[in-house]
């Protein structure tokens, strides 16, 4: 091994120590950014520690769009699928154990189906292993001035130790740009058809036109991410004339609030006309926990799996406006307007039997409380999240505490 390959493990373990003895609160961040100068047009804790979800499939994007341009790889060069690769977690195309994929359909699977499969794919062909690709994103993250982000995975699935701020993920988004022009505008390929499926892209944004100026302005980028402890990420690029925008939202409460703020804030760094200054936003009841990746709504959990869940972060919704701080209260103990929710699923079945299985671990609620209760959220494709309702605070505590000593996933919700 190269000293110069020592001397960068032993800096990115270093400051992976300083990384992780930060609190990891899935919290509301955003920042906006002009993509040509660095110059920042507006941020609400740009440097708070949080995890990235899919947003880290730009850097495995990256490091692919390095290869192609140094000639390690080519587009149409066919990639071997490991069983590593094909057993990974949803979202993915369901590749298969011993076949291949081309550089070009991997490509087109992360930006549009956020394809976990082929991130591995992909990161294997790049580094031998995914741990060790995880090693050189994090490495290349240094490089770009991306202090306080490390990568632990090729995808973005749950892992708590990979983490990253806003103001890094707009940098990423930055370098994408500004170093890989010919391929950035894969990034506005809004459906991709792969072996006979097609799969939109989860970034709703793109094409919608945000105003007009000397012409219109059109979203065309870049990335989608979720996690239950990260909540809904979107890093968003458009143009007007000679300027470039970059937009990074983290911690949205659900995909359609999440792109009506980057809507406002990329309006607004525009200066279109009838945009108000944005306000800090207020925060939510967040349960952090290595929960499932959905790349948006696509949500899916691993089952069998025990996941180590980072600790229970609960934040009441307290309205702030620009250039205050955001309140933190006690929420009632009392009131029964609490619930758990055990996973979110793509079949009601499914969340029912999650139900059933938490169920009988709970010895906290009465009988009642214990109806399994499954909420449908989604217009073009049904999520069905499961859950036990009319808690209280309490109640909801213990119960999670019960479902995850059993080894299985629980997040607290108010409301």
């Amino acid at each position: 091994m190269s000293r110069r390959c020592v001397i960068n493990r032993v800096i990115i373990f270093v400051v992976g120590l300083f990384l992780l003895a930060q609190p990891l609160e899935a919290k509301y961040a955003a920042i906006v950014m002009d993509a040509a100068t660095g110059s920042v047009i507006h941020q609400e804790n740009p440097d708070k520690i949080i995890a990235p979800a899919s947003l880290t499939k730009m850097m495995t994007l990256y490091k692919t769009f390095q290869a192609l341009e140094n000639g390690t790889l080519t587009l149409n060069q066919k990639l071997p699928i490991s069983r590593h690769a094909a057993n990974q977690a949803p979202c993915k195309l369901g590749l298969r154990a011993g076949r291949a994929i081309s550089v070009q359909d991997a490509i087109l699977g992360l930006i549009t189906k956020s394809a976990n499969d082929a991130s591995v794919v992909l990161a294997e062909t790049l580094a031998g292993t995914e741990a060790q690709f995880a090693v050189t994103m994090t490495s290349q993250a240094r490089h770009l001035g991306m202090s306080r982000t490390i990568f632990r995975n090729a995808s973005g699935l749950p892992n708590s130790q990979q983490v990253s701020t806003a103001r890094d993920m707009a940098r990423l988004s930055q370098s994408l740009i500004k170093h890989f022009p010919r391929y950035y505008r894969h990034f506005a390929t809004k459906v991709f058809t792969y072996q006979g499926a097609s799969h939109r892209n989860h970034n709703h944004l793109l094409g919608e036109v945000i105003g007009y100026g000397n012409g219109p302005i059109v979203i065309d980028g870049i990335k989608t991410g979720f996690t239950n402890a990260a909540g809904f990420n979107l890093a968003a690029s458009a143009k007007h004339g000679n300027q470039r925008l970059i937009g990074v939202v983290v911690g949205g409460e659900n995909r359609h609030w999440r792109d009506r703020r980057m809507k406002q804030l990329l309006s607004w760094g525009f200066g279109v006309e009838g945009t108000k200054a944005p306000k800090l936003m207020k925060t939510q009841y967040v349960q952090i926990a290595d929960l499932i990746d959905a790349a948006d709504q696509d949500v899916s959990s691993p089952q069998g799996k025990k996941r180590k869940a980072a600790p229970a972060v609960e934040i009441k919704k307290a309205k702030a406006t620009a250039g205050k701080k955001v309140s933190v209260m006690k929420a009632s103990a009392t009131k029964s307007k609490w619930r758990i929710q055990v996973g979110a699923f793509g079949r009601a079945k499914d969340a029912q039997a999650a139900l059933r299985k938490a169920g009988s671990k709970i010895t906290v609620l009465t009988r009642k409380q214990r109806t399994p209760h499954v909420a449908a959220a989604g217009k073009r494709k049904k999520i069905y999240k499961a859950q036990f309702v009319n808690m209280t605070q309490v109640q909801a505590k213990q119960s999670c505490s019960q479902v995850k000593k059993s080894g299985l996933e629980c997040m607290i919700v108010q409301g």
